[in-house]
């Protein structure tokens, strides 16, 4: 098994509850380990999990998706982790800045892959 961390995965989506918050882009920071199985060991990309379209694929969700909450911008993340073929498992960490004047408000998503 092979642990892939992503951190600090900067995206700028429309989230949240109040109107307010709606009303323009907030700055979210995401954090991903990804457990992976490497089949073999060698120095090829084709042997484990190439990042680059995978936050490729995460940043369209800057554009095309505004839930309400940040547990389903998580939650829709590790589901598009989860598709990619050697990923096993993925947790999701998701901040959410300028929310609070003393403190910032995050959620942790745990998924595993369903074989």
């Amino acid at each position: 098994m092979v642990k892939i961390k992503l951190s600090r995965i900067k995206l700028r989506p429309i989230i949240g509850v109040y109107e307010l918050e709606r009303q323009l882009r907030q700055e979210i920071y995401l954090d991903i380990e990804i457990q992976i199985s490497r089949k073999v060991n060698t120095d090829e990309i084709e042997t484990t999990l190439d990042y680059v379209p995978l936050v490729e694929e995460i940043q369209l969700l800057e554009s095309g998706f505004s839930p309400k909450l940040i547990e389903s911008f998580a939650e829709a993340v590790a589901d598009i982790c989860l598709r990619f073929d050697l990923v096993e498992s993925v947790t999701v960490e998701l901040s959410k800045s300028a929310t609070l004047k003393n403190g910032t408000p995050s959620v942790v998503i745990n998924k595993i892959k369903n074989t």
